[in-house]
């Protein structure tokens, strides 16, 4: 089969993946793809859900076969392999196909505040022109979207619930060859969180990581046109990443997206507190599964 895939960074989205992804980039003996997220092992969950505005599009670039995932690897003999694809937290079956992949691979799990990730998923939408309603609409929306086969990154809350997908990588892969960080981890203690990544995966921990700039960032669109039609996934978007390398393409794309970011949007106290209520559970699941007292 070639080259077999040493780690996996599976999610969850907006919680740091992207910041992870950048920083380990630059370590010498670590090999991450051009194309940070692949979503090779969820592909199977993910074509079966392309309704939403601008999904079938963004399916387009993810990953279908082996061999057109193996070519993403491509010069990295004698490097600790990784693969950042946030989709695979929630999609549980992505779990049983890693192991089935490479039974000894490492799995990074990134979590972020419950209703800070479920804004910041919702944010993100608003940003590229895809989401058109309010917060508080779309999350009474998201039954009729999940019913109606919209992918995972709409469904706010239900892809937010986190105790169940941490808890099946840790039964497939073992508590041992897990790790999971917190999104305010990487933002307080940077060093410490990259020097035990490091560790983790058997690479130079003393290694000195340059500092980033935050990547990914989500934000009210100054042109809802721009959004739409240059930044969304649509079909002129698709044909431009066919025809421009990502590496040409995906800076142009960061710039235009930076330009057109306005100020962040707030969420709602109210909208925010009944967050926190939903989640409690889920929280308190997290808290006995990690052993471990949760800032939020």
């Amino acid at each position: 089969m070639g080259r077999v895939t040493d780690f996996f960074v599976v999610g969850a989205p907006k919680s740091g993946t992207t910041s992870l992804y950048f920083y380990l980039k630059q370590h010498p003996q670590i090999f991450l793809p051009s194309k940070k997220e692949l979503h090779y092992f969820s592909f199977p969950e993910l074509k079966q859900r392309e309704s939403g505005p601008g999904d079938k599009y963004v399916l387009r670039s993810c990953i279908e076969t082996v061999e057109e995932y193996l070519e993403h690897y491509k010069g990295s003999d004698g490097l600790q392999c990784g693969d950042i694809s946030p989709s695979y937290l929630f999609h549980s079956g992505s779990a049983l196909r890693i192991k089935e992949f490479n039974p000894s691979a490492k799995i990074i799990i990134l979590l972020r505040n419950h209703a800070e990730k479920a804004f910041s998923q919702y944010s993100h939408l608003r940003g590229v022109g895809r989401e058109a309603l309010g917060f508080k609409e779309a999350l009474l929306a998201e039954d009729e979207r999940d019913k109606a086969g919209y992918s995972d990154f709409w469904l706010y809350k239900k892809s937010t619930l986190y105790a169940p997908c941490v808890e099946n990588y840790l039964d497939i892969f073992g508590a041992e060859s897990v790790r999971v960080y917190l999104f305010d981890d990487l933002v307080n203690d940077r060093k410490k969180v990259l020097t035990e990544v490091c560790g983790f995966l058997g690479v130079d921990s003393s290694f000195h990581f340059l500092s980033e700039d935050a990547h990914n960032v989500s934000g009210k669109p100054r042109s809802y046109f721009v959004a739409k039609y240059i930044l969304a996934p649509n079909l002129f978007t698709s044909f431009l990443r066919r025809i421009i390398p990502s590496s040409v393409g995906a800076p142009i794309r960061s710039f235009i997206k930076g330009f057109n970011t306005g100020g962040k949007e707030k969420m709602c106290p109210v909208v925010r507190d009944e967050l926190y209520d939903l989640f409690a559970e889920d929280r308190l699941e997290l808290e006995s599964i990690l052993k471990r007292k949760l800032p939020w």
